[in-house]
């Protein structure tokens, strides 16, 4: 089953309520600070059982940190790139084949090894602050979407970053 990673670029809509404004708030600082249209991002696996609808597993601001969950992932508010296997990456005999995407398992494995840490506010403003500590016990989004994908220095990659990764290596 193809694993995607989808990237979230959704606003607020015309007309919502004060409570959700603020949600979005902090989605426009993290837009602000990686200098991206994405605020978040997630590793989505597809629910074959409901188009549209993915088990999406990351670190959440708003879930507190790391979990999985089902969730409608509408292309005006996402989008999505597939996920490739490290190990596709690190054999450059695969180049003349198909993209192999990540397994679902192994988003299973890391979703069962550290579901219920904490998400790392400080972590965040490491775009910034770069001499933050950096939090072995705590995750941000795309941190833990790299390390799961197999990037360098995880805790340094944004939602951008990881858009601009996948991209090059699926238009190769």
């Amino acid at each position: 089953m193809s694993v995607y990673v989808a990237f979230y670029k959704g606003r607020p809509r015309p007309g919502a309520s004060l409570r959700e404004r603020v949600k979005y708030l902090f989605d426009g600082t993290i837009r602000l600070l990686t200098r991206s249209p994405y605020s978040h991002c997630e590793l989505a696996i597809p629910d074959t059982a409901r188009p549209g609808v993915y088990f999406c597993v990351s670190a959440s601001v708003r879930d507190g940190g790391v979990r999985g969950k089902f969730m409608a992932l509408p292309g005006d508010r996402w989008d999505l790139l597939p996920a490739i296997d490290p190990e596709y990456l690190r054999d450059p005999s695969h180049y003349d084949r198909a993209l192999r995407t990540l397994p679902a398992e192994t988003v299973s494995d890391w979703l069962r090894r550290y579901q219920g840490q904490r998400y790392d506010w400080l972590g965040v403003f490491r775009f910034v602050f770069p001499f933050l500590r950096q939090s072995g016990m705590r995750w941000f989004c795309s941190e833990f979407v790299a390390t799961v994908l197999g990037m360098d220095n995880p805790a340094q990659q944004s939602p951008q970053s990881i858009y601009q990764y996948l991209y090059g290596v699926s238009t190769k």
